[in-house]
């Protein structure tokens, strides 16, 4: 073997090593702080670019990836999703007056006013 490919083989091995000792860093984190280790992982650099699937039994997959970072075992595996945003307007530009996480409808605020209109009571249907 030559030097240079010595070279890179042991580079490859100290950075599988280093991705080793991180995912067991980021399960205890996940476990102490209940944090998803999904996405604990997904924030975690991947020079070598592997896997971001999971095994069967609950732990990190550390395969090569072949395409969109997983292997060829995970690519059916569904992938992580960013959250959902909730803006606070409607499509009128008016505001709600009232946060969307704490009820869908209130009565009084505008916007919720507004979109009512487009909607039937159950009453009146049945």
């Amino acid at each position: 073997m030559t030097s240079r490919k010595l070279q890179t083989l042991w580079d490859e091995e100290v950075e599988t090593e280093v991705y080793r000792r991180t995912i067991k860093v980021m399960e205890k984190i996940s476990y102490k702080y209940s944090i998803n280790l999904k996405l604990l992982l997904s924030e975690i650099p991947n020079p070598l670019n592997f896997c971001r699937g999971f095994k069967k039994d609950g732990s990190p997959c550390i395969a090569r990836a072949k395409l969109n970072g997983m292997c060829g075992s995970h690519i059916d595996q569904p992938q992580l999703r960013g959250p959902i945003e909730m803006v606070s307007k409607n499509n009128e530009g008016i505001r709600h007056t009232h946060n969307l996480t704490e009820c869908i409808f209130k009565p009084g605020c505008p916007a919720c006013e507004v979109s009512r209109k487009g909607f039937r009571e159950l009453r009146g249907i049945m």
